[in-house]
């Protein structure tokens, strides 16, 4: 069952009784895991209040998280003095580098080490995203992080649990109800260990007095009740929670290596004008994000992968691949795409995707190897600033910045939208941003449509999904062998009840619903959700 627990910031000149008391009040707050940070700027002389903490943690049998900061001889002395340590559960090297962790491994091979965490803090690493996608971002982040380890187990690092006041891109003091959700999405995507950032706040230094949890005298906070009772709830039903597994829609967006790197080449940070976003930092992603967000909408969880961590191995049938604004793929997955194709599985394209190879040669401009796979080839692209709604395929739909025109190799048309049969399996493409641009114009219900349409037979299979599309609510889901639970949050400002589209009926019995008074209700195929509200409820697959 995923750990959750908390960063104790520990600075110079705090006594041995400030820090038993802050381990009594973690306790209080049902923390079982400390996160501590061991930074070289403290001296030698911080060891013995490290010693301290991990003393008075192995008295009140809490587990320790040491993230490994500063140059490597400093690091493997700190590994060498607390490998031994029966409560010592991890090593964080989020901040090292490949070579320090060879170190770790050899100096400590009995520890996991964590080298590829991810944070969600949103006042420091969200500021190019509305307050209300929030919760969407941390899901794909989520997602990305499991992506990074093929899968596996991931831990979120950092998970922002108090005002951050002058660091970060905009100032911002998350809600209960916010943390709860991003709570819930990490546990939602299995994560294996989630840290508050932080129960306490550092006293000196970048970020002192922000980021806790408690108040600034180590009282109980209404943010620190909400984090408490997802423990208490967690704790009450370790037993499925244990046992329970991320489950994901048939579909998987893929982003690339390669576009990050046309993206760090070709876009630019002085670029501060609305009318140009997708070329600005973060552009490549965010286009990604808002058909991401599409889905999430219509019920359909997508999987979110690097494509060198997609099984490109297994037959296509079933399943279906996004590309949303990759702006280059490797030639070496060329292959791969077509035999995915052939063998019965469905690619969506939209945007720039496939416009540059790993050496940012433009793919159009050649022979482009898969115009047989996908129909055609991208004759030119138009650029107009800002946002413009265009004509495609007969709907108007709004785009941002950038829309291409193909040329269809079977007819010698030149369209907006290509649909092609390829072997078994089909593609279907539209080169204009339109992800984006249904983002940024406030209307997704156009986007929402054609995605309903394209996935109707890969989703028709699916055990729970939404009836209808409901914007601004997400489904995550869980699974044993006997059960579902779904996790469904609102960043809406009125209630709604969400219709399911499942042959299973919903217990009675919530595990959490939050917001004050205002009770989420489960019945049927039905959940109440209130605005700003998590609901979590219990299926069983023998109904």
């Amino acid at each position: 069952m995923v750990q959750i627990g908390a960063l104790l910031n520990i600075d110079p000149g705090q006594s041995r009784d400030k820090i038993a008391r802050s381990f009594d009040t973690m306790r209080t707050c049902g923390f079982r895991s400390c996160r501590m940070i061991v930074d070289p700027a403290y001296g030698d002389g911080i060891f013995d209040l490290y010693d301290c903490a991990f003393g008075c943690a192995s008295e009140r049998d809490m587990d320790i998280v040491v993230t490994l900061r500063g140059e490597e001889e400093f690091c493997i002395r700190a590994v060498s003095r607390y490998r031994g340590r029966r409560n010592l559960k991890a090593w964080d090297l989020t901040e090292g580098t490949p070579e320090l962790a060879a170190r770790v491994r050899e100096a400590d091979p009995g520890h996991e080490l964590i080298d590829k965490g991810v944070t969600l803090l949103p006042g420091i690493d969200f500021g190019g995203y509305d307050r209300r996608r929030w919760t969407v971002l941390a899901s794909a982040k989520c997602d990305i992080a499991r992506s990074a380890h093929r899968g596996g187990p991931f831990w979120v690092t950092g998970l922002q649990g108090g005002g951050n006041l002058f660091s970060g891109s905009r100032s911002f003091s998350p809600m209960p109800g916010e943390i709860a959700q991003w709570l819930w999405t990490a546990v939602a995507s299995g994560a294996e260990g989630v840290f508050i950032q932080s129960v306490n706040s550092k006293k000196d230094g970048k970020g002192a007095g922000e980021m806790s949890l408690l108040n600034m005298q180590g009282g109980k906070t209404c943010r620190s009740e909400a984090v408490r009772e997802i423990i208490d709830v967690l704790d009450a039903n370790e037993e499925l929670f244990s046992k329970a597994r991320p489950v994901f829609s048939p579909v998987t967006m893929i982003y690339t290596g390669e576009s990050l790197a046309a993206e760090a080449l070709f876009h630019r940070d002085d670029l501060a004008d609305a009318d140009y976003e997708v070329r600005q930092k973060g552009g490549t992603m965010k286009d990604a994000v808002a058909i991401y967000q599409v889905l999430m909408e219509r019920g359909i969880r997508p999987d979110f992968r690097e494509i060198s961590e997609y099984d490109w191995e297994a037959s296509g049938k079933g399943r279906c691949v996004v590309f949303a604004g990759q702006l280059a793929v490797h030639t070496k997955y060329y292959p791969m795409i077509r035999a995915f194709v052939k063998s019965g599985g469905k690619v969506i394209i939209e945007g720039m995707s496939f416009c540059y190879d790993e050496h940012m040669n433009s793919v159009f401009s050649s022979d482009f190897p898969l115009r047989d796979v996908f129909g055609g080839y991208v004759e030119e692209y138009c650029c107009r600033p800002g946002n413009y709604r265009l004509r495609i395929g007969g709907k108007r739909y709004w785009v941002h910045l950038f829309d291409g025109i193909i040329h269809n190799e079977a007819s010698g048309e030149s369209l907006r939208i290509l649909r092609n049969r390829y072997g078994r399996g089909s593609v279907t493409w539209i080169p204009s941003v339109i992800g984006m641009g249904a983002q940024r114009a406030g209307h997704r219900s156009r986007i929402s449509r054609f995605f309903k349409k394209e996935l109707r037979d890969i989703v028709k299979d699916m055990p729970i999904s939404f009836r209808r599309r409901y914007s601004g609510i997400c489904c995550h889901m869980l699974e044993t062998d006997s059960q579902y639970v779904t996790i469904v949050t609102s960043s809406k400002k009125h209630r709604r009840r969400v219709a399911f589209r499942t042959d299973m009926r919903v217990e009675r019995r919530l595990y959490y619903n939050n917001v004050n008074d205002k009770v989420g209700k489960a019945r049927n195929h039905k959940v109440k959700v209130h605005a700003g509200q998590t609901v979590v409820a219990l299926w069983n697959k023998n109904h």
